[in-house]
Parts: structure tokens; sequence; C-alpha cells
């Protein structure tokens, strides 16, 4: 949540209706963050080419204004499938990713047309196979390769011992499937990683149009970056916290009793037992008072498909207009 996108009185209105812990997105920072990427890409007539990752925030709400500034959807699952069906999005702006996808899902993405399905099993191959029969329409399939950087272990097939390319030639071997898009998911924020992983994938997608004569032209990159407030602290500032006693700058904000002008340094920590749950260490904050709220910004992706029940209920979330 950005607090500069609210006024104190909407926080407080939100709060009295709906209770704490409470989450707030804001429709018009979903529509700008889209407005800025699609124009970037514009660039290079990439606009159309941005698939919102359902598991980061599968928050119907928010969804629906993503959607409506322009972006498709990528999903991992049934449930994510049918929601992004659900919500109209058209099947040719659906891309379906994940490491297990059940036969329901493989079979209503099918029929029902959508874009790509990247395929990263061999077992969803023989599936894609068998459903493959009973239509008369080319399905759009893509391959999800594994460059020497990023996650290893049971994601996608290795190009560099033939495995992505022995899968390729399996494709190909059924006309009514269209091999369309490699894809790779690094899990990995290193910019050079990243470059790496472009180059190797680029230089297997020459190799399989020449080898099989497909026709490949899309590379679907997974991943991302962490926004610039949500961060692991390094070492060196862990050690100015808890060394020196120095508070760290942090993106919380404090709403309550005006006029306080006392200074302290806390602890932000979680309702739970864990020594883990802690949100942020060494803030320096006006001192807190029985009834202040205070509003945590950025918390974006992973936070709701991440949250827990353990000992206490979810947090409400809602999506609202602010005012400009």
């Amino acid at each position: 949540m950005r607090t500069d996108m609210f006024t104190e009185e909407m926080i407080k209105e939100a709060v009295e209706e709906h209770g704490t812990p409470l989450e707030i997105a804001s429709t018009q920072m979903l529509a700008g963050n889209m407005g800025r990427a699609r124009e970037i890409l514009a660039r290079h007539g990439w606009q159309d080419n941005i698939f919102y990752s359902y598991k980061t925030n599968p928050v119907p709400q928010a969804l629906k204004v993503l959607h409506q500034n322009g972006a498709g959807a990528e999903v991992i699952s049934e449930r994510e499938l049918n929601l992004a069906l659900s919500l109209g999005v058209s099947p040719d702006r659906i891309v379906f990713n994940g490491i297990y996808k059940s036969p329901a899902a493989l079979q209503t993405a099918v029929q029902k047309k959508i874009k790509c399905i990247n395929i990263d099993a061999p077992q969803e191959l023989d599936i894609v196979n068998q459903l493959s029969k009973d239509v008369e329409y080319k399905i759009g399939l893509g391959l999800r390769v594994r460059p020497s950087v990023g996650w290893q272990g049971q994601f996608g097939h290795i190009i560099k011992d033939g495995s992505a390319c022995a899968m390729a030639e399996k494709i190909c071997a059924n006309k009514k499937l269209d091999l369309k898009t490699i894809h790779f998911h690094l899990g990995s924020s290193n910019l050079s990683a990243y470059r790496r992983a472009v180059d190797e994938c680029l230089a297997f997608i020459g190799t399989i149009n020449r080898k099989l004569g497909t026709d490949i032209r899309a590379l679907d990159i997974g991943g991302g970056f962490p926004g610039k407030d949500m961060r692991l602290l390094t070492l060196w500032e862990q050690a100015w916290l808890r060394f020196f006693g120095r508070p760290w700058p942090a993106p919380v904000a404090v709403l309550g009793n005006k006029g306080k002008c006392q200074y302290k340094v806390y602890d932000i920590i979680g309702p739970t037992c864990m020594p883990w749950d802690r949100l942020f260490a060494g803030a320096k904050l006006p001192e807190l008072e029985i009834g202040d709220m205070i509003c945590i910004e950025g918390a974006g992706a992973y936070f709701v498909p991440m949250e827990t029940e353990f000992s206490f209920a979810r947090p409400k979330l809602i999506v609202i207009n602010q005012v400009t």
C-alpha cells in the first residue's frame, strides 16, 4: 500500500469498515504501472506481450484492473485458468505455465484454444497428444527449457545435454501441435544471469528453427526483480542495526494522534510466536500508542498467496479508487 495514494481519512474509513490488519490496493497505481510498462515496450512493438502472473497476486478485483489496461494472464493451475476465463480474459491472451497441469486443466486449455501451453514435463505432452486426436486445429505449445543459470531441479528441459532438443522433436512429430514459444524461469534477480539465459535460449531457438523447420518467434521470460522498497537487508545493514543501534529508513508510516515529536526505534513483528515473523527491524517511528495505525508501503508480490492462517484469519484485501 502507498500512503501517498490515499488520504488519511480514506484509510481510517476503510479500517473502520473492515478492521485490521487490512490490505489496500490502488486502482490508479495498478493502471499506472501497466501504462508505464506498455509505454516502454511499445518502443519495440511489444506492448501486448505482458502476461500478468496470477500466482503473484490472485486478487480478482486487482486482476480486472490489469486486464482492462492491457495485461494478459499467465496461469499455473486449473484454479487460475478457470479464474482467468471467469474474468472474461480472451483465450488468446492466456499462457499456461507451471510444473503441474492437471489433465482436466489441460483439456480446458485445449478446448478453449488458449494462446500457449508451456510444456514442463513429458507427461504433459502425453496428455496433450491424446487430446489433439479430438480437435481439428493446431494447439499452441511452448517448451520450458533450463539454461545453465537460475533454478534447476525439477524445472524444464536441459539445453546443454540435448534434453530440450529431444522434447522439441517429440512436439514437432505431432502435426497438430504448433511449437511457437521457448520459455525459461530463472528465480533470480541477477541481470547478468538473465543475459546469459537469453543468449542461450536465443541460440537454442535458432538451432531448433534450422533443424526442425519451426518458426519460433517468442521467448517467454519468467521471473522478476524485487521492488526497491521490499528486499532483504545486506549483512552490513543488519550489523548497522544490531550492533550499532542505528535505525534504518523503513517504508512505514504511522497514522494516529497528531503533534507527536518523540521518536523511538521499533522492531515491527507479526502476531505469531514464530521468531521469523518480523516485518522490519530498527524502524525509527513516532512514539506509538494504542489505536495508532501502521501503514506498510509497497507490500506487493506474493504477499497474498503466501499468507498463512496460522492462529489468525487472513487479512482482508480491498481495491479502491483514491482521490486525485
